[in-house]
């Protein structure tokens, strides 16, 4: 499943999307557990376009984390664990002789919830509201097909990455949670 992700700073939305498990118990309980503050979410928008979002925002320069692809596909993969894969950062194209980088995709602007949703074609979107200071997560409704905003229980989802070890949690971010409506 597909998801964009998006910080609100007033009347404007930045959104990015999330092309590999943008579902509610991957990206969503990610986003809510280690993506708590305004300037953290900034952080992952600027990143552009996303494979995958994970815990950690920047590889280790020590380490590859990589994606080499060539017309027939996937050549050559390297990732380190739990860490965003963004699509112009982490994946290159080889053409001939020439390992090429994708063109960066800055984040879109949308001033309508709606109107981003049907424009980035996915099927969640994630908002962070900067004036209150917490994600919302939107999507269609499957009883009547209507775009809402989502009641999901995160925290069960959490426990369930925590159990996981799809992330960790610092005593700041379990701190953060025990404010979240579950």
């Amino acid at each position: 499943m597909t998801a964009a992700i998006g910080i609100k700073r007033g009347s404007e939305i930045d959104v990015i999307t999330v092309e590999k498990d943008g579902n509610p118990a991957f990206a969503g309980a990610t986003l809510y557990a280690k993506y708590q503050k305004a300037e953290r979410v900034a952080k992952l928008i600027e990143l552009g376009d996303l494979v995958k979002v994970g815990e950690k925002l920047n590889p280790k320069s020590s380490l590859g984390h990589y994606i080499l692809t060539d017309e027939k596909g996937r050549v050559e993969q390297r990732l380190q664990e739990g860490v965003c894969i963004s699509k112009y950062r982490d994946v290159h194209q080889i053409k001939g002789s020439v390992v090429k980088r994708n063109k960066r995709q800055k984040a879109r602007v949308y001033s309508n919830l709606k109107v981003a949703y049907i424009c980035e074609g996915v099927d969640y979107l994630y908002i962070y509201d900067t004036e209150k200071e917490n994600w919302v997560s939107w999507g269609l409704d499957y009883k009547t097909g209507a775009f809402n905003k989502l009641k999901i229980h995160y925290i069960p989802l959490i426990r369930n990455l925590v159990y996981r070890d799809d992330i960790s949690l610092t005593e700041e971010e379990k701190e953060g949670l025990s404010r979240l409506k579950d």
